[in-house]
């Protein structure tokens, strides 16, 4: 039996090993470390149909914030309130966010008024905001919106 290092220890302490180690007592190579998660952020959205709020995830790829999902249950009167902080870049919903669950609606817009946000039905050219009941023409894109604190 022979005596070596462990690999990438500076020590001298070592461990017995046989000559010549078998495959399936060599130390595997997992190769790269898998991608970190993208970031993600929440926000309030109000239903414009049936009036909840509700909270939107928001993951981040690149600088874009993509609208991935609504959670089905309402937030809880001053939960949409908490804590928050801006999120800046070009906000879209992702290509496979399933839709607003109060009425299936497939985008959000941000009210120019009161900056609350909303889900809206693509191609629809005005929109009353739920939040502060505007209603205005949609024009322009999204660049910034208020996420909430969950902690």
């Amino acid at each position: 039996m022979k005596w070596r290092r462990s690999s990438g220890s500076p020590s001298s302490e070592s461990s017995p090993t046989s000559e010549s180690s078998p495959a399936s007592e060599r130390i595997p190579d997992y190769g790269t470390p898998p991608p970190k998660p993208p970031p993600i952020s929440w926000a309030p959205l109000c239903c414009v149909v049936d009036k909840q709020i509700r909270l939107a995830s928001f993951r981040q790829v690149g600088t874009e914030w993509q609208l991935s999902w609504v959670d089905d249950s309402s937030v809880p009167d001053g939960d949409s309130r908490r804590d928050s902080a801006p999120m800046s870049g070009s906000f879209v919903t992702a290509a496979d966010y399933p839709g607003c669950p109060g009425c299936s609606n497939a985008g959000f817009v941000r009210c120019g008024s009161c900056t609350g946000l909303g889900c809206w039905q693509p191609g629809t050219k005005r929109y009353h905001c739920p939040h502060c009941k505007v209603t205005a023409q949609i024009t322009g894109s999204i660049t910034s919106i208020k996420s909430i604190n969950l902690g």
